[in-house]
């Protein structure tokens, strides 16, 4: 599974709360604006993904599929 099939997943999939810290670490460490990561989570990840980060979505999938 692409990291990019998580944003069509049911989110009792994965453990959103716990992905948001993965992004929220991966948002600072690239200087991206953090304050709205509470609030949207899915729309932040689609915002990484569109913007073509390639080291996040490396990390962010190796977290996922550690964390399965």
């Amino acid at each position: 599974m692409s990291v990019k099939n998580l944003l069509l997943m049911n989110p009792k999939e994965v453990e959103i709360a716990s992905v948001n810290s993965t992004v929220e670490e991966q948002f600072i460490k690239y200087s991206i604006v953090p304050d709205i990561i509470p609030k949207a989570p899915k729309n932040l990840l689609k915002l990484v993904f569109n913007n073509g980060s390639k080291d996040f979505e490396a990390n962010l999938g190796k977290y996922i599929f550690n964390f399965n």
